[in-house]
Order: structure tokens, then sequence, then C-alpha cells
């Protein structure tokens, strides 16, 4: 996040207009994002790593590619002190927690469209 990574954004840009580019990026990052899984100790470990792969790719496109939003000037300290809470959450132990359906909590109102 100090730097712009030129030659990631490079290759960002191409896996996205790419098929061949994106399944050479998916090989390159297999081991990598094994090695992620393994770390989350949860049933769901593939997807939490889904999901951490997923916010960092979005970081770094809305950071460097797209310059929409504040994102793009915030200070990096600033960015992992804010998503730190979320990557924790994300390959922290599952806990065990009533299901949703078995939940004593009154729904929540639904959001207007």
């Amino acid at each position: 996040l100090t730097g712009e990574p030129t030659a990631s954004l490079a290759v960002l840009r191409s896996m996205l207009t790419n098929a061949d580019a994106a399944d050479r990026y998916r090989a390159a990052g297999e081991t990598q994002f094994g090695t992620l899984v393994e770390a989350i100790p949860t049933p769901d470990a593939g997807l939490r790593a889904s999901l951490l792969s997923a916010i960092v790719h979005g970081v770094i496109a809305e950071r460097y590619l797209l310059r929409l939003t504040d994102l793009a000037d915030a200070a990096p300290e600033r960015i992992i002190e804010l998503l730190r809470p979320c990557f924790q959450s994300l390959a922290a132990p599952a806990r065990t927690e009533p299901a949703a359906d078995q939940s004593t909590e009154a729904p929540a109102p639904a959001r207007p469209r």
C-alpha cells in the first residue's frame, strides 16, 4: 500500500479481460491460496480465504486503478487499521453460534431498496 504495484496492476488488468491471463494468475496463486486456507482453522476456510483475497484485490483495484474514493489518498496505516478487524474475524477459529434460523433474536427490519 505504500507504492503503486505497477507489475501487479498490469496482471490485474490482464486477468480481468483475458481468460488465459486469469488462468495463469489462478495457477500462480494456487500455492499461496492453499497456504492461506490451511492457516484458517475453520470448516469454511476456503470461503474465508476467498473473501480475504477479494478484499485485497478490491482494495488494490480501487486504490490504484479506479481512484474513485478516499481510498486512493488514504494513508496505508489507516487502511490497515480499518481492515485489521475484518481480516482477524475472517482468519479466526469458528465460534459455535446457533444457526440463524434457530436464533431467539427478533429479525432485523427489512431495508428499503
